[in-house]
């Protein structure tokens, strides 16, 4: 059998967005739009936010040639449910594009249009999408914990 990275990396993903939606659902919905630790720390529900609109904006420029950040668009989630909701539509429509990313396009270095403005791979933007999902959680993790709540267990994707 021969390995696919296009298909390991869409099943990694899958398994830490799981993973991110039982984190953002364990805190109390009051608690995960409003709680920090510390200034100048962000509430989970913000980081979930970046979370997503990272993701939408890589694949909808690889797919879709649409190479657009905007913080407002879609309008940020105003309730937990939304923030849930806009990380679970977000997969989603990853999953309605993957089909047009060829292995090609994935692994041709290109300029990128967002953070690292050097050459790199497209696949690698999407290791990066997936590298900061784990550390924002990692954050939640952290949060959950100081309001004395036991976090999802991270081996269970």
């Amino acid at each position: 059998m021969a390995f696919d990275p296009k298909a390991e990396l869409m099943d990694l993903w899958d398994g830490h967005r799981r993973l991110t939606v039982r984190t953002a659902r364990a805190f109390p919905a009051d608690k995960l739009m409003t709680f920090s630790p510390v200034e100048p720390l962000r509430t989970f529900a913000v980081m979930c936010d970046e979370i997503a609109r990272i993701e939408l904006a890589y694949i909808r420029g690889l797919a879709e040639d649409q190479w657009t950040w905007d913080p407002k668009v879609p309008a940020p989630a105003t309730d937990a449910d939304g923030v849930v909701r806009f990380l679970e539509e977000t997969r989603e429509y990853t999953h309605r594009m993957w089909g047009r990313l060829s292995a090609e396009t994935l692994l041709t270095p290109r300029k990128d249009p967002f953070f690292f403005g050097d050459s790199k791979r497209p696949y690698d933007w999407l290791v990066y999408c997936v590298d900061n999902e784990v550390h924002h959680r990692g954050q939640g993790f952290v949060y959950l914990r100081e309001l004395g709540i036991e976090p999802p267990h991270f081996y269970e994707r």
